[in-house]
């Protein structure tokens, strides 16, 4: 069990603990929902007050990028991101390091689901990289222009598009 899902777990406990103490009975688990990589959800009821405390093994996140062939941004589970990110900091080949895990029993999302959160931060990246490529031309473009010698800009005529254009 990582940290992340420690600190849920433990969050949980005592919000379960002081409604508990509260309404003095016990809580009675209503319904688990159990999914074989990224978690699940439980339900505890209180009979006396019938409020539903919800606990989720795994948060779910949404990014603001969407990958590619995709109409929208996804939610993802937090755990799938942080082990791409970090597997990707580090250079190491997820393909590998799923069939590695799974060799050893440990539970870890599916290669497909990480496949998914790989090429979501590959397109933050190549994002960032346009961005900063843009920035940079932007840059050097007005330290030649302020540069002694400068003799203006470039202007020639492509005839293939039949236009005239200035660098």
């Amino acid at each position: 069990m990582d940290v992340t899902r420690q600190s849920l777990r433990l969050e949980f406990i005592q919000e379960a603990t002081l409604h508990a103490a509260e309404c003095g009975v016990q809580l009675e688990p209503q319904m688990v929902k159990k999914t074989p990589t990224s978690g699940g959800t439980e339900k505890w009821d209180c009979k006396r007050c019938g409020a539903v405390l919800n606990f989720v093994t795994c948060k779910w996140t949404r990014t603001n990028v969407i990958e590619r062939g995709r109409q929208y941004a996804r939610v993802q589970p937090e755990t799938n991101l942080r082990l791409v990110a970090s597997a990707r900091l580090n250079g190491i080949n997820m393909k590998q390091a799923t069939e590695f895990f799974g060799g050893m029993g440990i539970q870890c999302p599916r290669y497909k689901n990480v496949a998914h959160a790989e090429l979501k931060i590959r397109e933050a990246i190549d994002e960032l990289a346009d961005e900063r490529i843009e920035e940079n031309l932007r840059k050097h473009a007005t330290a030649v222009r302020i540069s002694e010698g400068y003799k203006g800009d470039l202007k020639f005529y492509c005839k293939k598009e039949g236009k005239w254009y200035k660098i």
